[in-house]
């Protein structure tokens, strides 16, 4: 079967799709994202990712494409595939350059580009990932950009999830500048202490992930008190539990990092909690309109 995308609102074959090769998201990694868990009835939490891709848009200087097709465009980009669920990945560029350099030209046309992927189901219970603190590198909480889904705030995520598989372990923890921990190379980071969740604030260079966003402001309806705060890589192992969490992973406990065990060293009933969360909020996907 062959594999569709849907550029600049068209549905095409994956192999007839054309991104001109002076694309600035090609060149210059100048663009954003937003990774989407899509079905035929509808997106989960689909009015935030709108919102914090217009937000990255506008901390870029982009000019935002015209989405009040996205509901449509999705169903069609399922149907393509024969599919009732999966992942879909919204990106958004500045477009075609019209001259040569870093500066962005005048006016552009944004290139708009969706992809997809097959379902990941929610598991039954949270996965166990080993971590470690990376060292190779830091999150820039000064950055603009570790506040959005940018494109060019990947790379050095990639160099620190290299670094965690190299030295035997699932994922990386990310420190900022002034050593305190901001998230995992792709999804927040919560520490567990009785029925209190933290997570890191955004200004310690957290993304706002959509998961957190909604945990937040669900976690007094769940008997749990939820806040931002700042996390010290210390703090990890007086922690009951450590959570990680975005919208496609899921819920995902942190048995061990630097080798080291984190509470009992298995997921634990505040994880088993917040995925039984999550996997409701599934179940009740918002419509398109």
């Amino acid at each position: 079967m062959p594999d569709f995308c849907i550029l600049d609102g068209a549905l095409l074959a994956l192999d007839a799709a054309r991104i001109d090769p002076s694309d600035r998201g090609w060149s210059l990694a100048d663009g954003c994202f937003e990774t989407l868990r899509a079905t035929r009835g509808g997106v989960l939490w689909l009015a935030q990712h709108r919102e914090r891709l217009d937000a990255g848009l506008a901390v870029m200087g982009i000019t935002p494409p015209d989405l009040r097709d996205l509901p449509a465009m999705i169903r069609r980009l399922l149907a393509a595939y024969g599919a009732a669920a999966g992942v879909v990945r919204l990106q958004v560029t500045r477009g075609p350059a019209t001259e040569r350099g870093l500066a962005p030209p005048a006016s552009s046309q944004p290139t708009t580009l969706l992809t997809f992927a097959p379902e990941l189901p929610l598991p039954a219970m949270p996965s166990a990932r080993r971590a470690i603190i990376a060292g190779s590198t830091r999150r820039n909480e000064w950055s603009p950009l570790s506040r959005i889904k940018a494109l060019a705030s990947y790379p050095d995520l990639l160099l620190a999830l290299q670094e965690a598989h190299g030295r035997g372990a699932d994922e990386a923890l990310l420190r900022n500048t002034t050593g305190e921990l901001a998230c995992s190379t792709v999804a927040n980071l919560w520490i567990v202490r009785g029925r209190t969740l933290l997570t890191p604030a955004a200004a310690c260079g957290a993304t706002p992930g959509v998961v957190r966003h909604n945990l937040l402001a669900a976690a007094q309806s769940l008997g749990l008190t939820a806040s931002e705060g700042r996390i010290q890589p210390a703090d990890l192992w007086g922690a009951a539990e450590v959570l990680l969490t975005n919208v496609v992973r899921g819920v995902q406990s942190v048995v061990a990092v630097d080798g080291r065990p984190i509470g009992s060293g298995a997921a634990g009933p505040v994880a088993q909690q917040v995925l039984g969360w999550l996997r409701d909020s599934e179940a009740q996907l918002e419509r398109p309109t």
